[in-house]
């Protein structure tokens, strides 16, 4: 919503173009959520990783209009307005990018979290060597 009005000035509807699905869609998957914790439904555990996956998707498609446009701006001749627009585009797509980031360490840590590796088993730990200030052991 920052980034939005941060942004709005010089790109308009496209900010809310680009950003709006995505809040949107957080707040869908929470009612979801919500919805499945109190039906009990056995598939609770599907809709984060499906409106992870299809955020995803929001914000490639968001970077694509973003992009679409600043090659727009770069066309046209170079006023302070456009250099104004072009900047503004940077900053949202770099905003976009930020995003991805954090979706795709969200859905990567919760499928981490669900699906635990086989090979760290129960009671299983990671031998680590010891180096001591004498030098090397051997």
């Amino acid at each position: 919503m920052v980034t939005m009005g941060f942004v709005w000035p010089w790109t308009g509807p496209a900010a809310s173009a680009t950003l709006a699905p995505y809040l949107v869609g957080i707040v869908v998957q929470f009612a979801f959520e919500q919805y499945a914790r109190y039906i009990d439904s056995p598939s609770w555990s599907v809709i984060p990783i499906v409106f992870q996956v299809y955020r995803l998707h929001q914000l490639n498609r968001a970077a694509q209009l973003v992009i679409a446009l600043s090659l727009t701006v770069r066309g046209a001749e170079m006023t302070a307005q456009n250099l104004a627009i072009n900047g503004s585009l940077s900053t949202l797509l770099n905003v976009l990018q930020f995003l991805g980031m954090i979706c795709i360490w969200s859905l990567s840590s919760f499928i981490m979290r669900f699906f635990p590796s086989a090979t760290m088993g129960e009671g299983s730990f990671v031998v680590a060597p010891v180096i001591s200030s004498d030098g090397p052991c051997c």
